[in-house]
């Protein structure tokens, strides 16, 4: 079963809320190398609250 769409949204919400002022400043770099460091740093967060919201999720069946 997949999760809802709103508890997707509040997963990735979460994670780009934690993310540290640093990486959001990063992510407006006019450095390309610092602007997808930090994008893929961000996609690694988002997966990572993913993969333990469907964990939970699996757990509860």
């Amino acid at each position: 079963m997949s999760p809802h769409p709103r508890l997707v949204r509040a997963v990735v919400t979460a994670a780009v809320a934690a993310l540290p002022e640093q990486a959001r400043k990063n992510l407006a770099s006019e450095l390309e190398f610092e602007r997808f460091a930090a994008e893929d740093a961000l996609v690694e967060r988002i997966m990572a609250a993913l993969t333990e919201c469907e964990k939970v999720n699996e757990a509860a069946e």
